[in-house]
């Protein structure tokens, strides 16, 4: 085993490594991680995905991957009850449980305190939470009680539900594992732990409704789980022995257990009764299959699963940063290829940000020893040193915008709220009176109208001709100086004298001319020029009243389609809250496929009759623009 291996493996305490364990950790927490993946890639992506993930076979296999956690409490049930079995069953001395007690303390507490801590901070430095409101719930969380108390998911991480459950479970396990080793007739013994695994699901399928979450999320809820990791236990000292023989068909059933647990995990009962048989072949084939047995023990695969603790607590944030910005990364090739792309930027980051967070606040703390020896010391020194540079780049990466929109991070949150489903909801119709004005002074068929009536008018002033084109008025006349020759007659005979006289005259003339035609016709042309445009107008009138009609029509109709824009996007918003809890239900095995099937239906439908009254409304705002011939929003 080379030095980084060295490193990355986690510490037991006194008792032999298991890698097959330690494989089996990191089965269960892959397809957490996985799960948590493809629900905030579908939740950033802008490529084309399902409606929901739910609409895909493939995605709905990954996003079962909850059942990881399932895995966890057979796991610890199995760890826990190794030493009280290996006491009773080979007379070994009894494990005594105040350093049983305070082991645990100092090795689960100290890591789930930093990291809790850590996330509070953040979230208080960003803003999502003021103090006062943050405190509870911290308080609430670093003490096991979230769940009891508020009967949800901690806001600081929400994956910690099931580290309640553990602890619950550390605390009742030394006594359990007491009275079920002691039974000493093998037979009664596993009989008796079966019997009471079957009690258990009865007890919460027929308990008179879905149990509550803080029920379900309690050891009550899940015993059965960590009572399967006792009979493997028991199976394990008594027949599964080193060196026992292994088959092939254990691998089968290995492989077929994690498929039908996906399939079954619900709250109806048989399916129930079949999901915890699954899980016990799961974890079986780790002992007595062949191929999978030797996947389990490859070193990196059991390092991987060793750091579970670390994983579990820290990638969820980290994913919620990373993906805000890898979701940008985009190839052809649809939604699954580029899930896959998401894969390979992400897994490796994921694990080497873990193994760093494994080496400096998990594994310090594997120590047996109270306080740490001198290399735990130096590791807690070092993990001061660097705790700023975390803290930093944790607010970077942590957490969306709307961190209460994230509280039940085990939700797909894959549907979008009122605000985001229609742009319309966000505009508003300008004033009626308005928007006729615009269409009555935009409208073409009566700015011709309004042309001919000019044109009318023109005709008629020309057609009032006045009285004085019927007259006609001449004045001529003659001014000037000039000379005469005059004759004289007398008894001398005749005598002519030169003359100059002045030549002064004038003529003026007054003409009528009266046309008969012009007399007898000139009042009906007017009298009809002005019934010519007594109908334009009546015909501006009538175009003006049916530009109104068709206002007041386009825009009544169009508000009455914004008014079921609205209502059916509350419909989706109500839908999309029942869908929530139904899928909370349907994650915690709460209700059927078939009961889920019929929710996430009625959602669907609700959207898509939300999407055919959006399309209603914008033809009917396309109408009514064309219509106005303006803008017919307020800004």
């Amino acid at each position: 085993m080379t030095r980084l291996q060295e490193l990355l493996r986690r510490t037991t305490s006194g008792a032999a490594w298991m890698p097959e364990i330690d494989g089996l950790r990191f089965v269960a927490i892959l397809p957490v991680v996985l799960q948590h993946m493809i629900e905030r890639y579908y939740r950033y992506t802008q490529i084309s995905k399902p409606a929901a993930l739910f609409d895909d076979p493939l995605a709905f296999f990954i996003s079962r991957g909850t059942v990881g956690v399932f895995l966890f409490f057979a796991i610890s049930g199995f760890v826990l009850a190794l030493p009280f079995g290996k006491s009773v069953l080979q007379n070994r001395p009894a494990v005594p449980l105040k350093p049983y007690y305070f082991r645990r303390l100092t090795r689960i507490e100290p890591p789930y305190l930093i990291w809790m801590t850590v996330f509070a901070a953040v979230l208080l430095a960003k803003g999502t939470y003021v103090w006062s409101e943050m405190l509870p719930h911290w308080l609430a969380t670093v003490t096991y009680t979230h769940n009891l108390i508020y009967h949800d998911y901690t806001r600081i991480n929400p994956v910690a539900w099931s580290l309640e459950v553990e602890i619950q479970f550390y605390l009742i396990a030394p006594f359990l594992a007491n009275a079920y080793f002691r039974i000493s007739k093998v037979t009664l013994r596993r009989v008796g732990i079966l019997a009471f695994m079957v009690l258990a699901i009865s007890l919460q399928t027929y308990s008179g409704g879905p149990i509550p979450f803080w029920l379900k999320a309690s050891i009550l809820g899940q015993l059965q789980h960590f009572l399967i990791g006792f009979l493997l236990c028991d199976l394990f000292l008594n027949e599964w022995k080193p060196g026992t023989n292994r088959h092939w068909v254990w691998d089968i059933l290995a492989l077929t257990g994690f498929v039908v647990m996906c399939y079954t995990w619900t709250s109806e009962y048989w399916k129930s009764l079949v999901f915890d048989v699954a899980l016990f072949f799961l974890f079986a084939g780790a002992f007595k299959g062949v191929l999978y047995r030797k996947f389990l023990q490859n070193t990196w695969i059991a390092i991987t699963g060793g750091m579970c603790y670390t994983i579990y607590l820290t990638h969820l944030p980290l994913l919620e940063g990373l993906m805000q910005i890898t979701n940008k990364i985009y190839i052809p090739g649809g939604f699954w290829v580029n899930y896959l792309l998401q894969l390979v930027f992400c897994l490796p980051f994921i694990w080497v940000a873990s193994a760093i967070f494994f080496v400096w606040t998990e594994k310090p703390f594997m120590q047996k020893q109270f306080p740490f020896p001198a290399w735990g010391r130096r590791a807690l020194h070092r993990l001061q040193q660097m705790a700023g540079f975390f803290l930093v780049l944790l607010i970077l990466w942590f957490h969306p915008t709307d961190a209460r929109a994230q509280n039940d991070s085990l939700k797909t949150n894959l549907y979008p709220r009122r605000d985001s489903l229609s742009p319309l909801l966000d505009l508003k119709l300008r004033p009626f009176e308005e928007l006729c004005a615009l269409a009555l002074q935009k409208n073409p068929e009566i700015k011709a109208k309004q042309l001919d009536m000019e044109r009318q008018a023109l005709a008629i002033s020309i057609q009032k001709r006045s009285v004085g084109e019927l007259l006609s008025f001449n004045l001529s006349g003659l001014y000037g100086n000039g000379s005469s020759l005059d004759a004289n007659s007398g008894v001398l005979g005749t005598t002519y004298v030169l003359t100059d006289r002045k030549q002064t005259g004038f003529n003026a003339n007054v003409s009528i001319k009266i046309n008969g035609a012009d007399i007898l016709t000139r009042g009906k042309k007017t009298q009809m020029a002005r019934l010519q445009g007594e109908r334009l107008l009546e015909e501006l009138e009538g175009i003006k009243n049916d530009v109104r009609k068709m206002v007041i029509s386009s825009y009544y109709q169009l508000a009455t389609s914004l008014q079921m824009v609205k209502s059916k996007s509350e419909a989706v918003e109500s839908a999309r809250i029942i869908l929530s809890v139904a899928e909370k239900y349907f994650r915690e095995g709460n209700i059927t496929v078939a009961e889920y099937g019929t929710v996430r239906s009625a959602y669907n439908n609700a959207r898509e009759s939300l999407i055919t009254a959006q399309l209603d409304a914008e033809q009917q705002a396309v109408l009514l623009r064309e219509l106005v011939g303006g803008d017919i929003w307020k800004r």
